[in-house]
């Protein structure tokens, strides 16, 4: 695995986020993003927080105007 460039590290604590090309191959991104639409559908049968973690804390947290029409979902820091 490569390891970060000086100028990317810079670039990372300067702007917040870090683009990297290729970072993941194609059949990477095609099951993260298999992997994102199922929880977005599985999203669409709450109302709430679900979906608990080892420390009993929810995995998602639902965000305001959420509904099965127009999800809004974020995962859990730590999760």
């Amino acid at each position: 695995m490569a390891i970060l460039s000086e100028t990317q590290k810079a670039a990372f604590w300067r702007d917040g986020v870090l683009t990297v090309e290729n970072a993941v191959t194609p059949a990477q991104l095609a099951a993260l993003q298999a992997e994102f639409s199922g929880w977005v559908e599985a999203s669409r049968t709450h109302d709430g927080p679900y979906d608990g973690t080892l420390d009993g804390c929810p995995r998602f947290n639902l965000q305001p105007g959420h509904s099965s029409d127009a999800t809004r979902i974020a995962a859990r820091a730590g999760a």
